[in-house]
């Protein structure tokens, strides 16, 4: 059933039904203007402009469904070089931010370091430890803002892989698993131990080549 209703759902399926649908329209026309038409069907008496229809009919059918396939075919594949295209460019923005969140990491343990530095202190040591408070709050702050722009960026990139991998036929749950893998791999993860990010990740995108291409024309992601 699921089949079936993917079937009539598919917009080149609903493409190639008006085809012959208008086909068959134009049979029925053209039959209705020959004069003395039998309810009887006899193939030993049709005319032979009726058998070029006929024929005619069946070619453009034939056509039509080759023709489909190939486009589907076709389109699976491109449709899966741009899920490619799409996962190696989200891994790239991925482990970008190794440098950024080693430096998130470090400002956010100062600042713990002193907020503990000043619940251990006096009135009057913490007023004196409280600008330096206020001022790497502020580092904070402002580093997180200046990373808004390439976070929105990486926002837009997992949205389109994940769009990509939604809408793959060939291989579509292992393709979604692998873009999961990689939408959900935690930044902190990836800057403690890149090396197993990368090679964790290059395994899948290698088996997402292989749906396609043979070992010889497999592409490595860069280390």
């Amino acid at each position: 059933m699921n089949k079936i209703k993917g079937f009539f759902f598919n917009r080149s399926n609903w493409f190639y039904f008006k085809v012959i649908f208008l086909v068959f329209i134009a049979g029925v026309i053209t039959g209705l203007n020959v004069p003395h038409v039998s309810l009887i069907i006899s193939f030993k008496n049709q005319p032979m402009a009726d058998w070029i229809v006929a024929l005619c009919t069946i070619g453009i059918f034939v056509i039509a469904l080759t023709t489909r396939n190939q486009w589907i075919k076709q389109k699976d594949l491109e449709n899966h070089t741009e899920f490619s295209k799409a996962f190696h460019q989200y891994f790239l923005l991925k482990a970008s931010t190794v440098s950024s969140t080693q430096k998130a990491v470090k400002l956010k343990r100062e600042l713990k370091k002193i907020i503990a530095m000043q619940l251990s202190m006096n009135v009057e040591g913490r007023k004196l430890i409280l600008p330096n408070l206020d001022n790497k709050k502020k580092e904070l702050e402002l580093f997180k803002k200046s990373q808004e722009s390439f976070y929105l960026e990486m926002d837009q990139a997992k949205e389109k892989m994940l769009v990509m991998a939604s809408i793959i036929r060939v291989n579509r749950k292992e393709i979604n698993d692998y873009a999961m893998a990689l939408a959900t791999y935690q930044n902190d993860d990836i800057a403690t131990d890149f090396k197993k990010f990368r090679q964790e990740i290059n395994e899948m995108y290698l088996e997402i080549q292989r749906v396609y291409f043979p070992e010889s024309e497999l592409v490595h992601l860069p280390s």
